[in-house]
């Protein structure tokens, strides 16, 4: 697979004694806490359990031997998400602080999935990533192929095979901290450690932008894990808890969100 730098997954390479190794053999990775093989579903994955369990790639980029994507690159993963939090990652090498953003992140947020991208190529961007926020709203349990890629010129995210969010005001190489670890499964930097809760199938990273046909192909093999639908009552969740709301005389309203639709 031309370009193909890594692939972590249930499938290809192994997790063992703490370390673990791709389908090539040749990247490796630090197991933090104990990620565990389970099924969900039609497939196995590796949970991931939103406290201590990520993949550490490199703790610091600069000085790993891993090639890292310069110009183009290609993100994605099989991922099925427990919860979701603000400022996520699946997979990402950057630096989002108040000194300056730099790097990229495959990620989510509390609605949708995200790709973040900081480039060289506008220089009143120097110092700030450019976030790209999906339109699909993530439901928790559920299995997605997600995809980013950036081609010089402009990033994509895609969801499930379709193109779900685009920008095409960037431009230039990436722009990439002077230090910063590469994490699976966690969005760490130098302030910050929010691990992910949820199961990974597989992650794969290119240094190339792979065409949406690939997505798209990738989506219809997998097209009983998209379908696949977790009990409502092991899935459900409040995202925000009932509270009271115009109050008058004689009626009361009780407001609530919960993460999957429902019957009250």
């Amino acid at each position: 697979d031309p370009g193909l730098l890594l692939h972590f997954g249930v499938s290809v390479g192994s997790f063992a004694k703490g370390v673990a190794t791709d389908a090539s053999g040749k990247v490796t990775a630090q197991i933090q806490g104990h990620p565990k093989k389970q099924t969900l579903g039609p497939s196995e994955g590796y949970r991931f359990n939103g406290t201590n369990d990520w993949l550490v790639v490199a703790e610091d980029y600069a000085t790993n031997q891993l090639a890292m994507p310069t110009r183009e690159l290609t993100a994605s993963a099989w991922v099925s998400l427990a919860e979701t939090i603000q400022r996520g990652s699946i997979m990402g090498c950057l630096q989002d602080n108040n000194s300056g953003q730099f790097g990229w992140v495959l990620g989510y947020n509390s609605e949708s999935f995200v790709f973040g991208l900081a480039t060289r190529g506008d220089p009143g961007s120097k110092g700030r990533m450019t976030y790209v926020l999906g339109t699909n709203k993530i439901m928790t349990g559920k299995w997605y192929h997600v995809a980013a890629t950036y081609d010089g010129r402009s990033m994509r995210l895609y969801v499930n095979g379709q193109l779900d969010g685009e920008n095409k005001n960037v431009s230039g190489d990436i722009a990439y901290p002077a230090h910063a670890p590469f994490t699976i499964g966690c969005f760490k930097d130098r302030n910050e450690q929010r691990p992910m809760d949820g199961t990974l199938l597989e992650v794969k990273l290119h240094s190339r932008a792979l065409p949406a046909s690939v997505f798209a192909t990738e989506a219809a093999a997998g097209a009983q894990l998209i379908s696949y639908d977790l009990p409502a009552a092991q899935s459900q969740r409040f995202i925000a808890r009932p509270f009271l709301q115009w109050a008058t005389r004689d009626g009361m309203t009780i407001v609530w969100e919960t993460a999957r639709p429902g019957r009250s």
